[in-house]
């Protein structure tokens, strides 16, 4: 059985911005591609016993939700390369005893991981009621 070629309006990059050549230059469907799309048939969809056996097998899908304990959070914010050399430079004041550059080396660690756990749990919270009040919804037949 033979069959006439599909045309399609494919550009070849050489000729994308010229449109004047594929006005007269159209590209043949390959006949594995025809034979392809004359034989798809659209999906029927899943019955409700084949839906409740899947999930029974392959559990739901969805992400493991991870929280992390808030007192960690703010220990991480503490323990960060930035934080680590103001560690360093306290301990090293504290060490020739000069107390006010170490009480100030420490108040600023302190109200830098105060100021990036409370970004950080805010953002967590602003995901947290976004993922909340999305329900997505499936219809099974």
């Amino acid at each position: 059985m033979s069959h006439s070629p599909k045309k399609n309006n494919y550009k070849s990059p050489s000729n994308a911005h010229d449109d004047s050549a594929t006005d007269n230059e159209e590209i043949p469907l390959n006949e594995d591609v025809e034979g392809a799309i004359a034989e798809f048939v659209p999906s029927k969809g899943l019955t409700s016993a084949e839906a409740v056996s899947l999930l029974e097998i392959h559990g739901r899908n969805e992400l493991v939700d991870k929280k992390k304990p808030k007192w960690l959070i703010f220990c991480e914010q503490l323990w960060q390369p930035m934080p680590i050399m103001i560690w360093i430079a306290a301990i090293t004041e504290a060490g020739i005893q000069n107390w006010p550059d170490c009480g100030i080396l420490l108040a600023i660690q302190f109200i830098n991981a105060s100021l990036g756990y409370y970004e950080i749990v805010k953002a967590g919270d602003a995901v947290a009621a976004l993922k909340k009040s999305l329900k997505p919804l499936a219809t099974v037949k």
